[in-house]
């Protein structure tokens, strides 16, 4: 529903209000907002064309009809309510994802990303489904890219026709895709710089660009293939993180602890914030929230979770996590780590964390078991010591026996040792105890063939 239904549905209802959105007319726009700056309305429908710097202190209440694509958009819109310093409250209303879909959803993207139904209902998205398309129209995937991208240079090369300095036309329709190419590659060093020359009108809505584009060297463009994977590898890490923001605000609108603690993790703030009193979690108090404390026994642990996070230390991200024991900051942990992710979707210490605790609730498995492969892949390539010490911590046989299920073939004997120790009984996972077996078995079997055939 766009803003226009909803103002209609809410006047319906008996609420005066307005809407508003970038499509309409200049004036009608400024007049709606001095009109509520004035409180000539008590309610206004609008979309993100609200802009951030129209300043109105009394603003009680934020609703938000659709999760929003990252916390940190979400904080920054929350925040222009109780600019008085009176109480006010910021809600977002969401159509949950379905069990089945996030048990489903262990690769990302969720089926539906690329349809307007919901793949096991057939009616409409839930509010996830609805970013993670806005999420998939923006990012394809990384064969579309390769396929896209490499047709972008085969005719930019045939433009350049061997030349440092030639001119481009963008088609309209792909302009801003072009553009968004062009920015890659500058900033892999094959274009020096390119300038829009001229807006060539095709009719009232849509201009195809004239550029002035100049490579770094002549041969800029001739090694297709390394410049091709090098933008679909940087394109894979904005997905990671965009995706990795949406997770990250699920997991804030689940969540049963305090919610500005749960901001406050976010940001960094590693003081220890017990609860406001003030959210839908904690109770809705009248009183004045109190002041963040710090809690001197877990200091130590959150500086350790910001020196395995800095450092991206697989290492100290394990041992903090043995220290942490049972000081109930799991939570901060993995919101930390969550938002560390939106930053560095390859942080090996930030996948780990996140997906060790979160693969501790049923809702959240999947999240976590997708988090935990990444920090797998990055130990056995470069930290395979590890492994059994990853192992140890899963939270049950089954999860680590679906973790382990594509690494049999590459675990050394003290990963196997340690991954066997944990499924119990052995006849339920039989693949794994057999891989552990097979060296002693090979050895057994050279044993025996090095003995005479007549002595056997």
């Amino acid at each position: 529903m766009g803003s226009e239904e909803i103002s209609r549905v809410l006047r319906d209802n008996g609420l005066e209000c307005q809407h508003y959105h970038s499509q309409l007319p200049d004036p009608r726009r400024i007049a709606i907002q001095d009109q509520f700056k004035e409180n000539a309305f008590p309610l206004l429908v609008a979309t993100k064309g609200y802009g951030m710097g129209i300043d109105k202190e009394n603003i009680d209440y934020i609703v938000h009809l659709s999760s929003p694509a990252s916390l940190e958009a979400y904080y920054q819109e929350a925040g222009r309510a109780g600019r008085d310093g009176e109480h006010a409250h910021s809600v977002i209303i969401e159509r949950p994802r379905l069990d089945k879909c996030l048990q489903a959803a262990r690769s990302g993207l969720p089926d539906c990303c690329r349809g307007w139904q919901c793949e096991y209902t057939g009616g409409e998205k839930c509010s996830y489904g609805i970013q993670a398309g806005l999420l998939a129209l923006e990012y394809p995937s990384e064969q579309e890219t390769l396929r896209h991208f490499t047709s972008f240079l085969n005719k930019l090369a045939a433009s350049a026709q061997g030349g440092r300095r030639f001119r481009y036309i963008c088609p309209s329709r792909q302009s801003a895709l072009q553009q968004k190419y062009l920015y890659y590659l500058e900033q892999l060093g094959a274009v020096r710089e390119y300038t829009i020359l001229e807006y060539r009108k095709i009719d009232s809505t849509q201009f195809d660009l004239l550029l002035e584009v100049e490579l770094a060297a002549a041969d800029s463009l001739e090694n297709k293939y390394w410049l091709a994977n090098k933008v679909a590898e940087r394109i894979e890490i904005y997905k990671a993180q965009k995706l990795n923001m949406l997770d990250t605000v699920q997991r804030y609108i689940k969540t049963d602890t305090c919610r500005r603690r749960f901001l406050m993790q976010y940001f960094g703030d590693i003081t220890r914030y017990e609860r406001c009193n003030f959210c839908d979690c904690d109770g809705i108090s009248l009183e004045a929230a109190p002041e963040a404390v710090r809690a001197a026994s877990i200091s130590g642990c959150l500086q350790l979770l910001e020196d395995a996070l800095a450092q991206q230390d697989l290492s100290l991200a394990l041992a903090l996590t043995n220290r942490a024991g049972s000081m109930e900051i799991e939570d901060d942990i993995t919101v930390r780590s969550m938002r560390e992710l939106e930053d560095r979707p390859y942080n090996p210490a930030a996948l780990f964390l996140a997906g060790i605790y979160s693969c501790r609730s049923p809702d959240t498995q999947a999240y976590g078991l997708r988090n935990l492969q990444g920090a797998v892949d990055v130990a056995l390539a470069d930290f395979p010591q590890l492994l059994p010490e990853i192992f140890a911590q899963l939270p049950g046989p089954e999860l680590a026996y679906t973790l382990a299920g594509k690494y049999l073939n590459r675990l050394d004997l003290a990963a196997l040792s340690q991954l066997a120790m944990t499924l119990d009984p052995p006849e339920q996972f039989p693949d794994v105890h057999l891989a552990l077996l097979l060296p002693s078995l090979q050895q057994i079997n050279h044993v025996l063939m090095e003995v005479p055939a007549h002595d056997r």
